[in-house]
């Protein structure tokens, strides 16, 4: 994962929409697997009147990373990194979807 991209969020902020995202990937996944990309939960959050700021997808992604989901970066531009996290979401923690 890169490193050094910061939302500006708190921690509690971040964790607060980490949940959010965790929620968006768990209603997401059985329709989009073996894939999702995170510009998909971006446009979910948005439509749910959530409108994370430049990074917090990336901050909250990573917050997910190795416990509830498998990202994988890619070639991604810089602005899709600020504005959705720039990720594609490969192995998801089902067990973990019964928690949200």
């Amino acid at each position: 994962m890169s490193e050094g991209y910061r939302s500006g969020l708190s921690e509690d902020e971040v964790e607060e929409l980490a949940r959010k995202v965790m929620a968006v990937i768990c209603r997401e996944w059985p329709r989009s697997r073996p894939r999702l990309d995170s510009s998909v939960v971006y446009a979910r959050l948005l439509v749910e009147g959530v409108d994370p700021p430049d990074y917090a997808m990336h901050d909250a992604l990573n917050r997910l990373d190795g416990w509830f989901i498998t990202p994988y970066l890619g070639r991604r531009s810089d602005d899709q990194i600020r504005v959705h996290g720039g990720m594609s979401l490969r192995g998801l923690n089902t067990d973990l979807c019964d928690e949200v």
